[in-house]
């Protein structure tokens, strides 16, 4: 492959544009979260397990037991658009106001 044939297609318009919109993405969660403006930290736990794709892995196990050891505590997951958040708890979507709220006030 040629140098200028790899040029083409790393930098093509599409991935060009792609980039563009995640970093716009990154910046207005950014401007919006801002934790130092929280002036009370609520008592809930928040869970992300892979941005809200996956309710499982480590964190699952670990909401399991605080559930039980600790059932006091409010429980925030990231959910994406495929998954619920478990029983017991509330879901978030990720990258969104309710999120960003929730990984600022948690403890």
């Amino acid at each position: 492959m040629s140098k200028i044939s790899r040029l083409i297609k790393t930098y093509s318009p599409t991935r060009i544009a792609g980039a563009l919109r995640r970093r716009g993405g990154q910046y207005l969660r950014k401007w919006q979260y801002r934790p130092q403006a929280t002036k009370s930290v609520k008592n809930q736990v928040f869970f992300e397990s892979f941005q809200g794709k996956v309710i499982g892995d480590n964190p699952y196990d670990i909401f399991v037991e605080l559930k039980r050891v600790r059932p006091d505590l409010k429980f925030v997951w990231t959910t994406g658009p495929g998954t619920r958040a478990p029983e017991g708890a509330t879901g978030v979507r990720f990258g969104s106001r309710e999120w960003l709220d929730a990984l600022a006030t948690s403890k």
